[in-house]
């Protein structure tokens, strides 16, 4: 794997967080445009899949009382896939942010989950990150992006630690999981 982008303490697989306190500058620097940087967003875990490829695992306070965890996977700096986990009828995902419209009072477009808990929708943005990335890459306007180019295998044991960082997640900030 060529290394230019990559500083020698990175391995791919590598988990920053929790907090990315000691590797902030490290996902910083390959993913400037990162969700983790807005407030509303904290217990921040990174993951390195791939050289321009990593996930973000995050709580997302959306908006009172509307919370819960979420992931955005980032590909060339660009957040191609967001999962946000919010139980009840919240529960969605966004693909490519940086193209899709935005609704009228300037919501951006969403696809929401017909799952209705927790749990199920965890196992969701699972089932999406491990089936459906590969389309978000196809669609994304940026053809350094729709050529990338991210193995299966990856992409199953990524979502297996996505779920199990969000699910660690959501114990802390509210307790066990709704079933």
């Amino acid at each position: 794997m060529k290394e230019s982008g990559r500083t020698s303490n990175q391995e791919v697989g590598e988990v920053l967080g929790p907090g990315l306190a000691e590797g902030e500058d490290l996902v910083t620097a390959i993913f400037p445009q990162r969700r983790s940087v807005f407030p509303n967003v904290t217990q921040v875990q990174g993951r390195i899949l791939q050289e321009h490829v990593g996930i973000e695992v995050y709580w997302l306070d959306a908006y009172p009382g509307i919370a819960g965890p979420g992931a955005s996977l980032y590909v060339h700096q660009d957040e191609v896939l967001r999962l946000d986990c919010m139980g009840s009828i919240d529960g969605h995902m966004h693909i490519n942010m940086h193209q899709s419209e935005t609704y009228p009072g300037g919501e951006v477009a969403r696809l929401y989950f017909s799952e209705n808990t927790y749990e199920a929708q965890l196992e969701r943005a699972a089932f999406e990150l491990k089936k459906n990335s590969l389309f978000a890459l196809t669609l994304n306007d940026d053809k350094k992006i729709q050529e990338t180019r991210i193995a299966q295998e990856i992409l199953d044991e990524t979502a297996e630690w996505m779920v199990e960082a969000m699910r660690d997640i959501l114990r802390r900030k509210i307790g066990e999981t709704e079933k």
